[in-house]
């Protein structure tokens, strides 16, 4: 089975965790949704009093807020949120809400400032007891992704059981042990995930996999490329690592330098082969591992300012070069290989992880036996 690594990223760094991009719900509140209640106005102290106290998703797989804590302090109100992560959920914090305008109408406003986006948030108490929160994300790095709106419901947290010594995630967020019926139903669906650029729901998806099959390299690959999406890097290739020792095929998407890079395809790594297959099936090249040198490097710039705008990782087999360029979907790339943000930052850590796996396993120190995650 291969594993693709997948569609683009939209997303720069580690600290894209914070916003999840994932299913988008482009509603706006009131329009198209006549099966949610509305919050009622209702003025006085009691109706603050109504956000306060700890809310957990009633989504148990969201790959968005997974809990909110609202506490009082004399006449202001904060919030805490966590959004999903893993091994645990990322903590976005505490923030003051805004109770000036809104909260006699039963709606607290807050915001959320970071360097890549701003998060504005509405939260209302509905008549049936569950918190509302309309969230709209609008990004300012210039990575040339969309803003979107989403909307998420909570309802109050059940304290945990005096004596439960239970751990992580799934026991303290009341987040059932799986997202997905079996195996093969979580690997297909992390695959769809993966490819609409849904990458914490993909990555939920793919680690139920691997609970499910603990030996099947492909689950532990795909942990791999959903983390790279994230721009988790050095957790990526932890994962890729433990999936290759367990006996995965890394697909990638590449172009192969040619007159303009228009030899696309997949580049193939596992144990015994590394190997491209062009988009008409055809496999162009084929070698063990160990047959292979490789070098990282960048092409000279055009106009000579010195500049680099591309990363491509080199192979020398029987006396022939072949260089590839990562190819990430989402972003427009000149020639197939000139890409923005975060395509160089993409191609620069593909490269420099095939370049380096290949050393190590030539050496023979890219142990069969995967240590754990």
């Amino acid at each position: 089975m291969l594993l693709r690594l997948g569609a683009g990223s939209k997303t720069l760094s580690a600290i894209d965790k914070l916003i999840p991009a994932v299913d988008k719900d482009t509603s706006s509140p009131g329009t198209n949704q006549p099966s949610i209640p509305q919050p009622q106005p209702n003025e006085s102290e009691h109706t603050r009093q109504a956000f306060v106290g700890s809310w957990r998703n009633v989504d148990a797989n969201t790959g968005s807020i997974t809990r909110v804590e609202i506490r009082s302090e004399g006449a202001n109100l904060f919030a805490h949120m966590w959004g999903r992560c893993h091994p645990q959920d990322c903590d976005w914090g505490e923030a003051q809400v805004d109770v000036s305008e809104e909260a006699p109408r039963g709606i607290l406003k807050l915001v959320w400032k970071w360097s890549f986006a701003v998060n504005s948030q509405e939260l209302a108490v509905l008549p049936d007891g569950r918190l509302r929160v309309d969230q709209q994300n609008h990004f300012t790095d210039n990575s040339g992704r969309r803003d979107y709106d989403r909307t998420d419901y909570f309802v109050p947290s059940t304290p945990p059981s005096i004596g439960n010594s239970s751990t992580g995630p799934s026991s303290k967020e009341g987040i059932p042990a799986s997202v997905c019926g079996d195996y093969d139903s979580c690997m297909k669906g992390a695959a769809v995930s993966l490819e609409l650029s849904k990458w914490p729901e993909a990555l939920a998806k793919f680690q139920e996999a691997s609970r499910l099959n603990v030996s099947a390299g492909e689950a532990w690959a795909g942990i791999g490329n959903a983390y790279f999406q994230m721009g988790r890097y050095d957790d990526a290739t932890r994962m890729w690592d433990k999936g290759l020792q367990l006996g995965a095929t890394l697909s990638t998407p590449v172009c192969h330098a040619g007159m303009a890079c228009g030899d696309t395809g997949d580049f193939l790594l596992s144990m015994k082969e590394v190997s491209f297959v062009n988009k008409k099936g055809q496999k162009e090249f084929a070698a063990a591992p160990s047959a292979l040198t490789s070098e990282v490097g960048s092409p000279s710039a055009l106009f000579g300012n010195g500049q680099i705008f591309a990363y491509y990782v080199q192979l020398r087999f029987s006396g022939r070069n072949y260089r590839f360029y990562y190819g990430p979907k989402s972003v427009q790339c000149r020639s197939n290989y000139i890409c923005p943000e975060p395509g160089l930052t993409q191609q620069k850590e593909f490269a420099n992880y095939v370049h380096e796996t290949l050393i190590k396993m030539a050496a023979g120190v890219f142990d069969s036996q995967p240590s754990n995650p």
